[in-house]
């Protein structure tokens, strides 16, 4: 049985862990500080976070807007997090699971930035309004920043297991 990929790795890929664990408070963080800040009239303002935003549509019975956003902005990312803390840590790569695990991880991580990308289309959109102004928040910025850095632990995660499996 072969050991985890962490005890093989060497220079920055020992680093691959503690990115990922890092990436936990920053999207708890991201999901949670506001991200986006409405203004309208010049005179009643709003702030929502990513979580306050998700919540909305499903207050407002918008249940498969609800589902999406729910899906892709809280689940995929907690989840792609644990799953590369379980393949660096834990996985034996050379068995079949680890392998799927490092596929799927590799496949929705390109989809990460969706969350980022929504939102930024609906800041152009509003601020086509005369009425309402609006901006970016801290949260949307550690959300996209735990997004970027889970990025890179995925890319050398998946370099490093199969530079292991060749061995």
């Amino acid at each position: 049985m072969s050991a985890a990929i962490a005890s093989k790795a060497n220079g920055v890929d020992r680093l691959i862990g503690p990115a990922l664990l890092l990436c936990l408070p920053l999207l708890a963080a991201g999901l949670m500080l506001p991200s986006l800040h409405f203004q309208n009239l010049w005179v009643l303002n709003q702030e929502y976070s990513l979580w306050l935003a998700t919540w909305t549509f499903w207050d407002k019975q918008h249940y498969s807007l609800f589902a999406l956003l729910f899906g892709f902005t809280v689940v995929m990312p907690i989840l792609k997090v644990l799953a590369g803390l379980w393949v660096f840590y834990a996985a034996n790569t050379d068995a079949l699971p680890a392998r799927r695990w490092l596929h799927w991880l590799s496949t929705i991580s390109k989809w990460s930035m969706l969350d980022v990308f929504i939102v930024a289309v609906i800041i152009l959109a509003l601020e086509g309004s005369l009425l309402t102004a609006a901006s970016l928040g801290l949260g949307i910025a550690l959300f996209a920043a735990a997004v970027v850095l889970s990025g890179w632990a995925y890319g050398r995660l998946a370099r490093l297991a199969l530079h292991v499996s060749n061995e």
